[in-house]
This record gives structure tokens, sequence and C-alpha cells, in this order.
């Protein structure tokens, strides 16, 4: 884990922030190869936007993930972005194998605030497969 402070326009910052994305109604879709799937998108998806993906674990019916982002970016934004692009993919390549995939709507669980990073590193490698 990299803790070192950012710096831009005179200000030093460390933004983190611990997301969680449950699937709709709790359902198990996230199985198999779709969960390999979801993760690359997500890597995908931050590696073009220039947030750092600190850790990442899935089980069947959630993905935590914690990610390091820029100052310039709001917390809104990026989970907007990762659902919608996430979704629409997935939608569109899972649809015909398995109509629940449509429950897949994930929203945003928890934020990390006060938590030393190393216990949330842990709880989210906790989930680990």
């Amino acid at each position: 884990m990299n803790n070192r402070y950012s710096r831009h326009n005179r200000h030093k910052y460390s933004l983190k922030v611990h997301i969680v994305f449950v699937t709709k109604y709790r359902k198990q879709l996230l199985k198999e190869t779709i969960t390999d799937d979801v993760k690359q998108q997500i890597f995908d998806i931050c590696n073009s936007n220039g947030w750092d993906i600190i850790a990442m674990e899935t089980n069947n019916d959630h993905i935590h993930f914690l990610i390091r982002y820029d100052a310039t970016n709001r917390v809104y934004d990026i989970v907007k972005t990762i659902k919608q692009q996430t979704i629409y993919v997935y939608y569109l390549k899972y649809l015909s194998i398995n109509t629940d995939f449509s429950a897949i709507n994930f929203f945003l669980w928890s934020c990390a605030s006060n938590l030393n990073l190393s216990t949330l590193f842990s709880y989210i490698s906790h989930y680990a497969k």
C-alpha cells in the first residue's frame, strides 16, 4: 500500500474511497467468468481515468474496492462512471445468457473516512475467494 501524498496547486492530499457495489436484491450473479470480466472492466475504467485501485475483491453478490483518486474528481463521478460503463458492457454481453443479469444494478454502500487504511485493506482482503 502506498500512502504517499499527492500535490496539486500548493495542496497536499491523499484521497481514497472504499466502494462496495452490491447486486440488486443481493442476487448471486457474480460467478465464474462474470466476476473476472467485471473486475477487468473496472480496472480498465480506473486506468483510463487515472484512478488507482489499491485493493479489489469480489463475492457472489458484491464487489469491494479501494480507489485512490485526484482532488479534481468527485466520488459521485467515480461511482457513476464505473457503474454506467460496467453495467452497459456486461448487460449487452450476458443478457442472452442470463436474463437476471439486469439485476446487477450496483449502488454505493460505504466510504472510507476515519478508518485506518490497513484495517480497511484487511477488511477487503477478507472477501477474497
